[in-house]
C-alpha cells in the first residue's frame, strides 16, 4: 500500500504522509502488544520500522521513542531507555509549545 501510495502520489503527497502515520501507529501498537507477550524481537522490529515511517511526523517520532524506551526498559538497558525518554519528552515539549 505505501509504495503504490509512493508511485502514485510521490513522498511529499498529503496521502503518502497519510499512509506513513498510520503505519507508523500500527507498528507502535503492534510493538507494545509483542512486548507484553515477551516477544521482544518482534517488538523491536517494528518500532525500528516506525523510526523510518515517522521521519516526518513529531508525534509519531515521541511515540515510538516513548514505546523504545519501554522495550529497553523490557531488555534491562536502562540508559539507552533513558535517552529515548529524553527524546520524547524533548520533541513533545516542542509540540506543546507550538499547540500554546
Amino acid at each position: 500500500m505505501l509504495l503504490i501510495k509512493k508511485q502514485e502520489f510521490g513522498t511529499n503527497s498529503d496521502e503518502f504522509t497519510e499512509t506513513c502515520k498510520q503505519l507508523c501507529e500500527i507498528c507502535n501498537i503492534l510493538a507494545v502488544f509483542y512486548l507484553k507477550k515477551d516477544d521482544v524481537k518482534s517488538a523491536l522490529d517494528l518500532l525500528k520500522k516506525s523510526e523510518v515511517l515517522c521521519e516526518n511526523n513529531e508525534l509519531g517520532k515521541a511515540m515510538t521513542y516513548n514505546n523504545l524506551a519501554c522495550y529497553y526498559w523490557w531488555i534491562g538497558k536502562l540508559k539507552t531507555a533513558l535517552k529515548y525518554l529524553e527524546q520524547a519528552l524533548s520533541i513533545e515539549g516542542r509540540l506543546s509549545k507550538v499547540d500554546t
